[in-house]
């Protein structure tokens, strides 16, 4: 287990820092992100799906 999960840190990390140098998101946006983020998982108890995200982000 902690082997798949540091190898899907690596994973998380890259794709962390692809967008990073892809996109300048201000601070403010950041902690709004990251806090829908946390709600997501709540609500969903951590199965929220990339398409669910993608339909709720072209609500936005």
């Amino acid at each position: 287990m902690a082997s798949l999960l540091y190898k899907q840190s690596v994973e998380i990390d890259m794709t962390n820092g692809i967008i990073a140098t892809a996109y300048d998101i201000g601070e403010d946006a950041l902690r709004h992100m990251r806090a829908q983020s946390v709600r997501n998982v709540k609500e969903t108890n951590g199965r929220i799906s990339f398409e669910q995200r993608m339909r709720d982000a072209g609500d936005e």
